[in-house]
């Protein structure tokens, strides 16, 4: 019985014999074939059997090769090439060489390539699908970059043997990572066990694990180093198969540590079930210990610090309706390219933030904009990384000129101007506005700025006019101030009647004005004459000055005034009484012919 956990295979001892020979055979092969092949020598230390226990889920070990060159080696890639066979790789079955062997059980130390005449370990993890005798042929291949040239390669034969579980040889797995790792940090896979009593195969295979659940992309076995107390070839490194004469030589209880280095490149979940395989009769028997499963979380890569500044480092002032410069924004910092936006804040409008970093455009707004600019690297690692800015912008509104300046007086009822306005200092297209007081009534101001038409009503009429340059939204500013004189027309007032009276009668006055508009009120007032006012009449019955004021329709006025005399009776003249008789003598004879001419009838 076995009472320490391990993984033996004891196969009988002259088989033993034959498979070393084979083993040395094949070393030698190797050697003259690499040896012819670019320097590199490629030896096989897994023997010719992948054991597995596929009833079980144990279809996987590790294969270990040792690479070699004769002239050194500055890179270097190991690809194991499975084709379409029982044998298959699990994951990509390709590897750099990036570490040495550490002296005796030390760490492996970080070295990429090849150094002359040192050799360095490879593990492959392959996965078999079905036991079989017949041969699988796996080829290795050193390349001098990943998918490079071919420097060196070999093949070598595989079975796949299926083997039982053993109650006995227990052993005890220890997987140990670091706090918080990070790609690139190290990691170990520990067991410890006891061989028992080897039977007579003598053989005793080490892997790490025996399943294909272990992620072989993320965590990369690098090394191997496994103790044996009393065996004459300890410390094993980079050995899969404890050489056959070393095994035979020590079939009593051994106990030993098997100390299993991973390189972390990616996340990842893992379970551990390293196996060793005893032989104790047929078939031969392999032990396994399910220790439990970890778990590698990476976390994300700390950002570097993303600088971004602009060209120029200070924005100048800009103004409304007036193309920008172009400001280039940049970042350095990280891998690049970069992505740039406003993340906060806002530029002024009519202006944009491109991507690629520029800053242009015709700013149509006014104002002091302060705002953020954010740059992401969007092809770092890790991908995302920003860094910001802030700049202050300013924009000024410009100040427009109107002419003219001042205006000529209007008459009421008199077509005005038209008048146009002018504005300049702006992009060239204003719109124009009465920004306060009245114009005349009659009269309008278009968005133009052309000031026309009929004023209805006369008067002083203050109002102030501004323009705005139509490509922005900035405000009126220096609004122009202007008076404009409606004055209203003469109006004339002629009174008719007569002016002079016998005492005793009256005298009718009227008015009769013009050059006003219609219809008209009066007002009639009389220093001494009495009488009476009826519209645009005025009936005097005594002497004095008589005075009308007459108002047209848009309240213009016109006056006028007159004299009224007292006429006294007198004695008719000579000539006066001359004419009297003679119309009378005139009135008789027409009296007289009348008379007769009605007689005759």
């Amino acid at each position: 019985m076995f009472s320490k956990k391990s993984l033996f295979l004891f196969k009988f001892e002259g088989l033993g014999r034959i498979m070393a020979g084979l083993v040395m055979a094949l070393a030698i092969l190797t050697i003259g074939a690499t040896a012819q092949a670019a320097e590199i020598t490629i030896t096989n230390q897994s023997g010719s059997v992948v054991y597995t226990d596929l009833g079980n889920g144990q279809n996987s070990v590790y294969l270990v090769f040792q690479i070699s060159s004769n002239s050194p080696v500055a890179d270097a890639w190991i690809e194991l090439v499975t084709g379409a066979g029982s044998i298959q790789n699990v994951g990509t079955g390709v590897h750099q060489l990036k570490f040495k062997p550490g002296a005796g059980t030390a760490d492996p130390i970080a070295q990429t390539g090849l150094v002359t005449g040192e050799a360095k370990g490879v593990l492959f993890l392959v996965k078999a699908s079905a036991a079989t005798g017949t041969p699988q042929t796996l080829t290795v291949n050193v390349r001098n970059s990943n998918g490079g040239s071919i420097l060196g390669t070999d093949t070598f034969d595989f079975t796949v043997e299926d083997t039982i579980k053993a109650n006995a040889n227990k052993v005890n797995t220890v997987v140990t990572i670091p706090d918080n790792p990070t790609i690139g940090q190290l990691g170990k896979i520990t067991v410890t066990g006891c061989t028992g009593t080897v039977g007579a195969q003598n053989v005793l295979y080490f892997s790490p694990v025996s399943a294909n659940t272990w992620p072989a992309d993320a965590f990369e076995f690098i090394d191997a180093v496994v103790v044996i107390t009393g065996y004459p070839g300890t410390p094993y490194k980079n050995i899969a198969k404890i050489p056959t004469a070393d095994v035979a030589a020590n079939t009593s209880d051994h106990c030993y540590t098997e100390t299993f280095t991973f390189v972390i490149t990616d996340e990842g979940n893992a379970v551990t079930t390293p196996s060793n395989y005893v032989a104790s009769g047929q078939p031969i028997k392999h032990t396994v210990n399910d220790s439990g499963s970890f778990q590698v979380i990476i976390p994300p890569a700390e950002c570097p610090p993303i600088d971004v500044t602009s060209t120029p480092l200070t924005l100048h002032d800009g103004a409304a309706g007036f193309a920008y410069g172009t400001v280039q924004f940049s970042a350095s910092g990280g891998t690049g390219p970069y992505t740039f936006e406003a993340s906060s804040g806002a530029i002024p409008s009519g202006m944009t933030l491109s991507s690629d970093g520029k800053l242009s455009g015709t700013p149509t707004e006014g104002g002091t904009f302060n705002f953020t600019v954010t740059a992401t690297d969007t092809n770092g690692d890790p991908s995302g990384c920003t860094g910001q800015t802030t700049r202050s912008l300013t924009i000024d509104c410009p100040t427009l000129t109107v002419s003219p300046t001042s205006l000529t007086d209007g008459t009421i009822n008199v077509a005005y101007g038209p008048v146009q306005f002018i504005a300049s200092g702006g992009s060239g297209s204003y719109l124009y506005e009465v920004t306060s007081g009245d114009l005349p009534a009659g009269m309008t101001f278009s968005s133009g700025g052309e000031l026309g038409g009929t004023p209805t009503e006369y008067g002083t009429f203050i109002f102030t006019v501004g323009a705005v340059d139509n490509d922005t939204t900035c405000p009126v500013l220096n609004p122009l101030a202007l008076t404009l004189t409606i004055n209203c027309p003469t109006i004339t007032v002629p009174l008719s009647g007569v002016t002079a009276f016998i005492d005793g009668s009256s005298t009718v006055i009227t008015a009769t004005p013009s050059g006003g508009t219609s219809p008209y009120t009066y007002d009639w007032s009389a220093s001494t004459a009495s009488g009476s006012a009826s519209g645009n009449t005025f009936t005097a019955d005594g002497t004095g000055s008589v005075s009308v004021t007459a108002t047209d329709a848009h309240e213009c006025q016109g006056s006028a005034s007159v004299n009224v005399t007292e006429k006294s009776e007198s004695i008719p003249t000579l000539s006066e009484w001359g004419m009297i008789i003679f119309s009378l003598l005139l009135a008789g004879s027409a009296i007289w012919v009348m008379r007769q001419r009605r007689n005759e009838i």
